[in-house]
């Protein structure tokens, strides 16, 4: 569907309408195993013991398995309140945790759109260990997509046709004319060219995961992130090499926690994403919830 710079007015005035509307999201997983916490760790090339081995898992301070901070995608990644024909860019997040989240644990996940802001885009301390990430394959995506599941648009067969009736504009036709998810924006050239973009791209919780992996790499299994937030600053190409880094920016002197500031590089010098997050060594009683 054809969209012009004077259809946008209106649009963004509906969509401000629906601010405050909740409701409860669909999502890939709602009881946690530590399957499904193993399978999202490996999805984002993260083989952390505390996250993928159960029994290395209960004999750390925590007893059991735990999920990496950014696993919460599987489980309340909230599909934009889009606009008709415009497609939609993750750009950032943060996330509060009471604590971490843990096997046998159910999740309910309601969203609402908080805020409309318009905006024209474009495309001191001890240093963590930094990782590499890369370069940026069609194979990556698909490793993060069996880990945090297929989402919303991501349907086979009857499921997806079905779905088109009841969206008929949420298909994007390939260059046969098929329609195909919207999200192959991430995986077929031809596609990503549609809106704009060079080539196919990475997820942006992808990469938020990688930021969040830094940090869980450095603190081991004795402590524990309590707050991220994350900022996504240009798109992360098929075949680009990021470098992740961080570094201990302040410390706590009343509870001992920490500050890390992280940084996602590419090959070309271009910083694509950055972040902040507060880790912790105060292990909270996660109770007895299963593996």
């Amino acid at each position: 569907m054809t969209v012009t710079e004077a259809d946008l007015p209106a649009m963004v005035d509906a969509l401000r309408e629906r601010i405050g509307a909740q409701y409860e999201m669909t999502q890939v997983n709602r009881v946690i195993t530590s399957d499904v916490i193993g399978r999202y760790a490996l999805g984002i090339g993260d083989d952390n013991p505390l996250f993928v081995d159960p029994e290395y898992a209960s004999g750390t301070p925590f007893g059991r398995v735990i999920a990496p901070p950014t696993f919460l995608a599987t489980a309340v990644r909230s599909r934009p309140q889009g606009l008709r024909g415009v497609h939609a860019l993750f750009a950032g997040m943060t996330i509060d945790f009471e604590r971490p989240v843990v096997a046998g644990e159910r999740l309910t996940s309601l969203t609402a759109l908080d805020s409309l802001v318009e905006k024209q885009g474009k495309y001191s301390g001890d240093e963590l260990t930094p990782i590499l990430k890369g370069p940026l394959s069609v194979a990556d995506v698909i490793c993060w997509l069996n880990g945090v599941g297929t989402g919303v648009f991501i349907k086979s067969s009857r499921q997806w046709y079905e779905y088109l009736e009841r969206h008929p504009a949420a298909g994007m036709p390939d260059e046969y004319g098929v329609p195909d998810a919207p999200e192959c924006v991430h995986w077929d050239e031809k596609i990503a060219a549609k809106i704009g973009m060079p080539g196919p791209y990475d997820y942006g919780w992808q990469r938020c995961a990688w930021l969040g992996h830094v940090v869980t790499d450095w603190i081991g299994d004795q402590a524990w992130i309590k707050r991220i937030e994350l900022q996504l600053r240009a798109p992360n190409y098929v075949g680009d090499l990021t470098t992740v880094t961080g570094s201990v920016v302040s410390v706590d002197p009343v509870d001992g926690s920490l500050t890390i500031e992280m940084q996602a590089t590419d090959h070309r010098g271009r910083l694509t994403a950055k972040g902040s997050a507060v880790v912790t060594t105060a292990i909270p009683d996660l109770g007895d919830r299963g593996v």
